[in-house]
């Protein structure tokens, strides 16, 4: 993390993912530094496209890797890597067998991490 101190970050707005936006900043904190936030946006794909053309950097979920932009470098951070909340959300009247499946494996899956 420390390598990345004198870069300047794109980074999605405190106030639409406030713990994501908290944690990127400890991060850096611990790391000894304090992030230069060059633009907060409201989207995570507009953070990619910030990056694509060279206006900074940013720390990002992994599943942004999906995005596949042109010009921009995915690097799996090993340890420390920021954590992203995770919810979910289905129709309370919904009792298919399905929503019940995906209920019970995503209870197990939480309980393993």
């Amino acid at each position: 993390m420390s390598d990345l101190s004198t870069e300047r970050f794109i980074l999605v707005e405190r106030e639409v993912w406030p713990s994501w936006y908290d944690d990127i900043l400890s991060k850096c904190r611990n790391a000894g530094f304090s992030p230069i936030v060059r633009q907060d946006v409201k989207e995570i794909q507009t953070v990619v496209g910030l990056v694509a053309p060279g206006l900074g950097i940013s720390i990002v979920p992994k599943s942004t890797e999906n995005l596949h932009a042109r010009d921009v470098a995915y690097i799996t951070i090993e340890e420390g890597a920021p954590r992203a909340e995770m919810s979910i959300a289905w129709r309370t009247d919904d009792h298919s067998t399905m929503v019940k499946q995906f209920l019970d494996t995503a209870t197990r899956q939480i309980g393993r991490s």
